[in-house]
């Protein structure tokens, strides 16, 4: 059994895995055995993060802006001359705002639907050849993209851009499945809910505490690394093979709770 859910031998690239969900995420990957490889744009804070994470297993860091084409090429060359054989692809780099539809804009919009949709894509774009290089007989190479579960209620929050760009990562999950499954490339994503990370800032009182009764969670409590860890490590390992086009929730039910 234990091998069914053993990523011992696999490279894994997480984009945005210094922090939040991404972090926990890479962790959970290397304790099931993956060398991981994790992006974030300071220099300083990527060194620091992967030489902590690299206490649970090999852990590499790599600087990399993702908000243009540029900065995407240029992760690609990277990671595919330290690994040309890429297993895992997570894309998770992403930026979330929140504001009226008045103190939103264009320029703002298109911002959001370019990290948080459109890298994903060029970046898959990009590695499938080292992705198709990992694929083998039971065990094919994996993308997995995180949206979240803002994408799949009926109240966004006002994150206009960012619900809009989850969303339409989970349409493109599913045509990348589509094409790619018989190419030996699984392609699913996991949709998030709430998670105890910087993206709720915003949302905290003067003493940093969130009231989780804000957010209606059906389970009753916050999202944890654990949760992550699992969902991620079934759908890398041979455990998870036959898993490709799926948007899992991963959210106490949150996207399903009744309306008050």
């Amino acid at each position: 059994m234990q091998e069914l859910f053993s990523l011992k031998g696999k490279a894994a690239l997480v984009t945005g895995g210094c922090r939040g969900i991404g972090r926990m995420m890479a962790e959970g990957l290397l304790r099931a055995g993956a060398t991981v490889w994790v992006t974030g744009r300071d220099d300083r804070f990527v060194t620091e993060a992967a030489a902590e994470m690299s206490e649970i297993g090999p852990c590499h860091g790599l600087v990399a802006e993702l908000s243009h084409k540029q900065g995407i090429t240029d992760l690609s060359a990277s990671i595919t001359e330290q690994v040309p054989t890429l297993n895992i692809l997570i894309n998770n780099a992403a930026v979330y705002v929140v504001g009226s539809l008045e103190e939103s804009d264009y320029d703002s919009f298109n911002q959001l639907l370019q990290l948080n949709t459109s890298a994903a894509f060029e970046l898959t774009r990009q590695l499938l050849p080292a992705l198709k290089k990992a694929s083998k007989d039971k065990d094919p190479a994996r993308v997995i993209n995180i949206s979240s579960n803002i994408a799949l209620t009926h109240c966004a929050w006002h994150s206009w851009g960012y619900a809009t760009a989850k969303n339409a990562l989970q349409h493109l999950t599913v045509m990348l499945a589509s094409e790619l499954t018989s190419q030996g490339i699984n392609v699913n994503a996991i949709a998030p809910g709430t998670f105890d990370t910087r993206m709720l800032d915003g949302w905290r009182d003067e003493n940093g505490d969130f009231d989780i009764s804000k957010v209606g969670i059906p389970m009753g409590r916050f999202g944890e690394a654990e949760d992550m860890q699992g969902v991620v490590t079934l759908l890398c390992a041979r455990g998870g093979a036959f898993i490709s086009g799926a948007v899992i929730p991963v959210d106490g039910a949150s996207a399903v709770r009744p309306m008050s």
